[in-house]
């Protein structure tokens, strides 16, 4: 599974959709998350998520929509092929910290800026269970944990069927066809498998 989603809190819904060259799809009925190219929906404490498989670009899309929006935005994105996730914090268009799980890295969780408690909490408890059991990659869930606590939304447990489908705002320049990015796995070993086309 690949997922990016982004997130205003206290944001319009009209205005989360206007800087991301977004429209709701004419005609068409709510459904799960996971069953358009692009949805959205209202959380808990005024947090407007725009998620997709498929079309975000994490670094690009979360800077169009905190440069449109004064209070805090949140992006995220989880590759479970690469098993790559990370997440980034904006407040009033700023980027004030961010949090990268690699396995090409040296640390299991590279941290910039004043991260949230909650970070280290979800790190401490992972490295935990990591300890425990060294086949499953347990660092991997920290960003999306810590995403899903902020937004309140999280890809594997979300069972609303309320979601807004999406399309792309003709003139936009928005493709809905496009692979959903984030970084992708550095080092060698990333970098290798990158060139031989075995690595997104």
């Amino acid at each position: 599974m690949k997922v990016t989603w982004l997130a205003a809190q206290g944001a319009a819904e009209d205005a989360v959709l206007e800087a991301l060259g977004l429209e709701p799809a004419p005609e068409a009925a709510p459904g799960r998350w996971f069953e358009a190219p692009f949805v959205m929906r209202t959380f808990q404490d005024g947090w407007v998520v725009v998620a997709a498989m498929k079309g975000l670009d994490l670094d690009e899309d979360v800077r169009r929509l905190a440069a449109a929006h004064p209070g805090q935005t949140v992006g995220c994105y989880g590759s479970e092929t690469v098993m790559v996730s990370e997440i980034l914090a904006f407040e009033a268009g700023t980027l004030t910290w961010s949090a990268l799980h690699d396995p090409d890295a040296a640390e299991d969780l590279q941290v910039k800026g004043p991260a949230p408690a909650l970070v280290g909490e979800r790190l401490a408890k992972a490295r935990r269970d990591q300890a425990t059991d060294d086949e499953v990659d347990f660092v991997f869930d920290v960003p999306i944990d810590v995403a899903a606590g902020l937004t309140g939304f999280h890809p594997n447990e979300d069972e609303n069927a309320d979601w807004t489908v999406l399309s792309p705002r003709e003139g936009s320049g928005r493709a809905g066809l496009g692979r959903s990015k984030g970084r992708t796995g550095g080092g060698l070993l990333g970098g290798l498998l990158r060139a031989l086309g075995l690595k997104s």
